[in-house]
């Protein structure tokens, strides 16, 4: 899955994740933060039944060698 993993992709990622933190630490905006927060970790659910429910635990396996 993550074949190419290096520096960059780690950063984009804590990136996100202290984003979502900061934004789940607000002190005003409740309304806001709830839908912000619902629809990163519903995106992620969604995904997950996309990847492994359509195919019944067995996901696509890619060939692909990159001519």
């Amino acid at each position: 899955m993550f074949s190419s993993f290096d520096a960059s992709d780690l950063m984009f990622i804590v990136g996100i994740l202290l984003s979502v933190k900061k934004v789940a630490e607000m002190d005003r905006y409740h309304m806001l933060r709830v839908v912000v927060v619902t629809s990163i970790l519903s995106f992620f659910v969604i995904l997950f039944f996309l990847a492994y429910g359509f195919t019944l635990g067995n996901p696509i396996q890619f060939t692909c060698t990159g001519d």
